[in-house]
């Protein structure tokens, strides 16, 4: 079910971004390219399921910076940019915390609500 649920949401976290044309812009360099050329890049790792299928989290990433190793201080900058520098520590604060892993229950209710928001933007 996580692996749906991951792959639903990867298409919703580039799609929601995009403008009507398709196209969105990497969080770290600012290259805008088809939403379906981007990876879905997490601030606060997928590990941390309280952002894990969070939209402030996750943002279209080009493959070119996504592959560097740097990749994280230029989606920081990014983030600030486009959020300001509050959104950017409130997300870092909420990564600290604990969350648990999602139940059977909470998992398809979550994947039900990715796939409606995902019919509004096809």
């Amino acid at each position: 079910m996580i692996k749906q649920i991951d792959r639903l949401f990867s298409l919703l976290s580039r799609i929601s971004r995009a403008d009507k044309n398709g196209y969105a812009e990497c969080i770290c360099c600012s290259k805008r390219d088809h939403w379906a050329n981007f990876d879905p890049a997490h601030y606060v790792g997928r590990a941390f399921f309280g952002l894990r299928w969070d939209l402030k989290n996750v943002w279209p990433c080009c493959r070119d910076c996504h592959e560097k190793e740097n990749h994280l201080a230029l989606y920081r900058i990014g983030l600030i940019k486009i959020k300001g520098l509050r959104f950017v520590e409130d997300l870092e604060f909420a990564g600290k915390q604990f969350c648990k892993e999602p139940n059977h229950e909470e998992l398809v209710e979550l994947r039900d609500n990715i796939e409606r928001e995902l019919h509004r933007y096809t």
